[in-house]
């Protein structure tokens, strides 16, 4: 599907009627959408496609940007500008898609994103502390990661939704696709939070919360029985 979030959400935006965001399926927080176009309902599997495709571009215009700032083509301060409005939008604009569409986004998003940024801020310090003889490596390494948390804000979309349902739904996380999963540590591990199966959406971990932090690829499963 050659369809990226940003054109998906000013399709939404323009009250198309091909495109429909289902209040049903929103109240079972499974978010799919139908797509006159494709002639079919867009999936969880494909908006994680389209999700990894978000965060591949965050990638891109981040490093582009940083590799600006190590040449010395652009000063830390104006670094800091910019880095912070590609991931205003680029969060802004996952957390919308995970709760269909940008009118359905309320003032949490607000929240997020302050909270988000007062991270970026300490990363822009950092570099100021290390100026003008900066780890590339270190910074290189950083900066992925702040684009790799769209997918955390993407689940946090998808879990406001369920918690902001009016129904009481359940949830189950379920380990990503790789071998390396996180344990108990400082924070929960994924190992353990997905061992314990169903539980209230309430008292979900969020993605992106648990020990392995902004690496998590789980994902999360919803439900109105437990016995699903």
């Amino acid at each position: 599907m050659n369809k990226d979030i940003e054109r998906f959400l000013d399709e939404l935006e323009k009250d198309n009627p091909d495109i429909v965001f289902d209040d049903v399926l929103i109240m079972g927080a499974l978010g799919l959408y139908f797509d006159v176009i494709i002639k079919r309902y867009i999936s969880m599997e494909m908006m994680g496609q389209m999700v990894f495709a978000h965060i591949s571009r965050c990638r891109r215009d981040l490093s582009s940007l940083t590799r600006r700032l190590l040449a010395g083509s652009i000063t830390p301060e104006t670094w800091h500008v910019e880095a912070e409005r590609i991931l205003r939008k680029a969060y802004a604009d996952v957390y919308a898609f995970a709760s269909g569409g940008r009118k359905r986004v309320g003032s949490r998003l607000d929240s997020i994103l302050e909270h988000e940024m007062r991270f970026l801020d300490g990363f822009y310090l950092d570099i100021l502390s290390m100026w003008p003889n900066p780890d590339h490596g270190e910074i290189a390494r950083r900066i992925r990661m702040y684009a790799d948390r769209n997918y955390a804000i993407f689940w946090k979309g998808r879990l406001d939704i369920a918690l902001g349902s009016g129904y009481s739904l359940y949830a189950r996380r379920i380990l990503g696709p790789n071998e390396n999963h996180c344990r108990n540590g400082e924070r929960p591990g994924c190992v353990e939070l997905a061992s314990l199966g169903w539980v209230p959406a309430l008292m979900m971990t969020p993605i992106g919360e648990a020990q392995c932090l902004t690496n998590c690829k789980c994902t999360i499963e919803f439900s109105f029985d437990i016995g699903a």
